[in-house]
């Protein structure tokens, strides 16, 4: 049912102040508003007496969306990222000056003159339009809620809102950014680049979604180019602006960081499960050339002690025939033997592809590819306004291929979609993992697109549609399989996390980057991307002569300890070796230490996977995530936690290494120590060894032994660490069994249309054992198995009891209910283990496990018991 109502505001002007300004308009004065069901429609008059309509709608009880209409016209062609379902119980009342859209949750205060919107939380002011950011001279710095237009055509070109600044208040997000952490003073733009580094503004998936400190976050709901001006233009406000002829974008609003990234992921979708070898270690180099390389990198790397789980290969096709993705069967002879026999070594295959077709044959560009005249033909490539193939050359010098001209599949005609797609089904039968998706940020505004879009609109879309149509491929082959899937992406946008996987693109070796890409993790983890990685030792470096080199043995270990206790683990670099038997002996011993610690907390990595999956909080957080009332925590970007339990601080390039610990109970698990929190730490590493510091109250599952592969069936043979200080209660998930044939579809479904089909629908140098023994990081004291307790003292398997644990989708949940009672500690879970290791304040005389009473064996810090 409809209902309008009209305003009177008695002659008041929709404005405090003259202004004069040149093709720009924004809102004055409410004239009328329309109530129907789904949402409410404001018409209003501007400044410089056009109009435009506002329509307010629900995509739940503390999320709402706005789209503003200039000259009221709501019939436009839209591009939205995403079409959440509409909530209907809301209600709309009015007093003299305002008129009030509320939900149980939320109140929208609109006023009527002069038009001002602010947005209340269950009570609790969150922000509000600032209709007020002039100077001296009476001329806005920021325009408030409104539109610019051609002056000599009328046709919108822009539009933009503007919203007040608390004087402390720190913004997140907005994709995968390595810039600084907190984007307060900073102009973002998100355009998606071939990025060339991961140390500027410039970024592969740039995304319209940020979060503010004040309790809300905002999706500005469209491909379009898009500028955040976070306080860079005004110290006093913030205005995001669109290139569409409209504007459209979502609020949320929660009290704390995890809720809002929990809120924003419930609509938008959160990860589906990836395989559980892509939490293993992959090798890689821009590129292996032949079988016998492969296979030689493979044994290697047994005969060294490394675990590792895939093994990538860059140039696997025929020189110039890229887009066919067919092995070049001279060098990679009988590609399934070959993949087969990798398999059996419990190695997986990862090949590289980008979106684009060489348009020619070699360097004198006259021979043209046949595989290009076939797209042509076809009709599957991306066009020009006359219909002729569009054709670029690759960014702006990506190494090899600088200039290359090439063409684009169009992945908005369903057909070219299809056609790919058979490509990659034929690879994931033929037993390939995963692929690796690079490119895909160059298509021009100028392009015109198979949905009859143009690049304008579809240049970030592109991206999405290019890892949407890889992994839809790639997992039709897997479900049918009873296996995951996954992909090794560049770039992506808003809703990447639903196709996953990403890796940080193209960086630098050097140890200062490290801090940025550091940085652009802890962002897109905000943004809502989970799976994510980086390329250990960097994929480029070279000397003043501009000679491709290795980096140093300290820069390659500094970005291996990180890039192993990152969610996802990858070593490439540009020709150069990544192979850690190519670096010192200190360098191989200090490698295969952090190699082996990353298979032992297996358990640990997969059960925040798992939490991902349910809940979208990412597993490399913030600190802001988990200490959220901390202030000195909120904008600490040179360390994060692993989960909630392991506090993890890289070492980069700082003279004196500062290692802030929130407040709590912290264990150094290179010492063992104890140590209070609420402090900053100096901190002092040999190349072995990163600060790692354990939580109060936390778990931390350990296998008692790493594997040289991803482990293949239960987490049987695993050590639960407890830091006990009071009490504990926690959830862990553990899995059925290797790519098991459980449908691994995404525990949560996106709660909305995610528009990517169409912008209108919604020499074992080293000794292995010698390295790093036990690869412990000094967690051994703490985790080592001991077999001195009687084993027929132990308590039942605990995996006779399975059945009673929660079953789910990816795996089998386990509570874990802990408490200390003085010297003893109570213990109630069901989880598999073969044993606990337990911190506490004092020594422990008792621990009870399950009802059952064990005399606990003390080990220097810890005590161990085993069942």
């Amino acid at each position: 049912m409809t209902k309008i109502v009209n305003i009177d505001n008695n002659g008041r002007k929709g404005y405090h102040v003259p202004s004069r300004i040149k093709n720009q308009d924004f809102i004055s004065i409410m004239r009328q508003y329309r109530i129907d069901d789904d949402g409410v429609t404001f018409l209003a008059d501007t400044y410089l007496g056009n109009q435009a309509a506002v329509r307010i709608s629900f995509a739940a009880e503390n999320v709402f969306r706005l789209q503003m209409f200039p000259f009221c016209r709501e019939d436009l062609r839209l591009n939205p990222v995403f079409e959440f379902p509409k909530l209907r119980n809301f209600s709309v009342t009015e007093d003299e000056l305002f008129v009030y859209v509320r939900t149980p949750r939320l109140s929208l205060a609109f006023r009527k003159c002069p038009w001002e919107l602010s947005v209340m939380l269950d009570g609790r002011m969150l922000t509000r339009e600032n209709i007020q950011d002039l100077d001296v001279d009476q001329k806005y710095k920021a325009m408030p809620l409104g539109f610019s237009c051609n002056p000599a055509t009328g046709q919108v070109t822009g539009t933009y809102d503007t919203f007040y600044m608390h004087v402390d208040e720190a913004f997140y997000g907005f994709g995968e950014k390595f810039t600084s952490f907190n984007k307060r003073g900073q102009r973002v733009e998100i355009w998606q680049k071939d990025a060339l580094s991961t140390n500027s503004e410039r970024s592969y998936k740039g995304m319209p979604y940020f979060m503010s400190s004040y309790g809300y976050s905002v999706l500005l709901n469209t491909f379009t180019k898009t500028v955040f001006d976070m306080g860079a233009g005004s110290g006093v406000s913030f205005t995001m602006s669109s290139c569409d002829s409209y504007l459209d974008y979502y609020v949320f609003c929660n009290h704390s960081y995890k809720g809002l990234i929990q809120d924003y992921t419930a609509l938008s979708g959160r990860s589906p499960m990836i395989p559980k070898w892509a939490f293993g270690f992959w090798m890689s180099k821009m590129s292996y050339q032949s079988r016998d390389e492969v296979e030689t990198v493979v044994k290697r790397a047994a005969r060294f002690g490394m675990s590792m789980d895939v093994i990538h290969i860059d140039g696997w096709q025929t020189s110039g025939t890229d887009g066919l993705l067919e092995f070049d069967e001279e060098r990679f002879p009988k590609p399934a033997d070959m993949i087969a026999q990798l398999n059996e070594n419990g190695v997986q295959l990862s090949l590289w592809m980008y979106p684009y077709i060489l348009k020619y044959i070699g360097t004198d560009n006259k021979t043209v590819n046949p595989e290009f005249e076939n797209l042509e033909r076809l009709g599957y490539l991306v066009k020009n306004a006359d219909g002729s193939p569009c054709v670029f050359a690759l960014s702006e010098g990506e190494g090899d291929v600088k200039g290359m001209v090439t063409g684009a599949v169009d992945f908005t005609n369903p057909d070219a979609a299809e056609y790919t797609k058979q490509k990659i089904r034929r690879l994931m039968e033929l037993g390939v993992g995963v692929i690796k998706t690079d490119f895909s940020e160059e298509i021009p505004e100028t392009a015109v697109l198979s949905d009859r879009t143009t690049g304008k609109e579809t240049h970030n879309k592109y991206p999405l549609l290019y890892a949407k149509t890889i992994y839809e491929a790639s997992k039709e082959v897997k479900d049918a399989q009873h296996k995951r899937a996954m992909l090794w992406g560049r770039s992506g946008y808003a809703g990447s996390q639903n196709y996953p996987a990403n890796w940080a693109g193209d960086s630098s070796t050097h140890k200062n980057n490290l801090a940025a890409i550091l940085r652009g993790g802890l962002s897109i983890g905000i943004s809502g991307v989970s799976f994510w990685g980086f390329d250990i030792g960097g994929f480029y470096n070279c000397d003043y002569e501009g000679n491709r080199t290795k980096p140093t043995d300290e820069e390659y270990v500094r970005s291996a300890q990180m890039g192993l206790l990152s969610p996802l683990s990858r070593s490439h670099g540009q020709a150069t070796p990544r192979e850690p038997w190519e670096y010192s002996a200190e360098a191989q011993a200090a490698f295969l230490k952090i190699n082996k610690f990353r298979y032992r907390l297996f358990p640990y990595l997969y059960s925040i996977a798992c939490e991902t999956c349910r809940t979208g909080v990412p597993m490399m957080r913030a600190m802001l995530l988990e200490f959220p009332e901390d202030l000195s925590a909120r904008d600490v970007s040179t360390q994060y936690m692993l989960g909630d339990a392991l506090l993890v601080a890289p070492v980069f390039d700082q003279q004196t290494q500062h290692v802030y610990l929130p407040a709590g109970s912290w264990i150094n698990l290179n010492t063992g120590g104890r140590i209070s929190g609420a402090l900053w730490t100096c901190e002092s590493c040999p190349l072995d060894e990163l600060p790692l510091y354990f939580r109060e109250n936390t778990v931390l599952p350990l296998l008692n032994n790493a594997g040289m592969h991803s482990p293949e069936t239960f987490f049987e043979d695993f050590t639960i660490c407890l830091n006990l200080v009071s009490e504990i209660h926690t959830t862990l998930y553990t899995d059925i069994a290797r790519d098991t044939g459980i449908n691994q579809d995404s525990a949560v479904e996106p709660n909305a249309s995610v528009n990517a089909d169409s912008a209108v629908e919604p020499d074992a140098s080293v000794n292995a054992d010698s390295a790093a023994p036990d690869a412990r990081v000094n967690v051994d004291a703490a985790v080592e198995p001991n077999t001195s307790v009687n084993a027929d003292s132990a308590a039942p398997d605990a995996r006779d009891n399975v059945d009673s644990a929660a079953q789910t989708a990816d795996g089998t949940a386990y509570t874990l209910d802990a408490r200390l009672c003085g010297t003893t500690a109570v213990i109630e879970t069901k989880l598999p283990c073969t044993g606990f290791v337990l911190y506490t304040p004092e020594t422990l005389t008792e621990v009870i496990v399950n009802g059952k009473s064990f005399q606990p064996v003390s080990e220097g810090d810890a005590c161990r018991i085993t069942l």
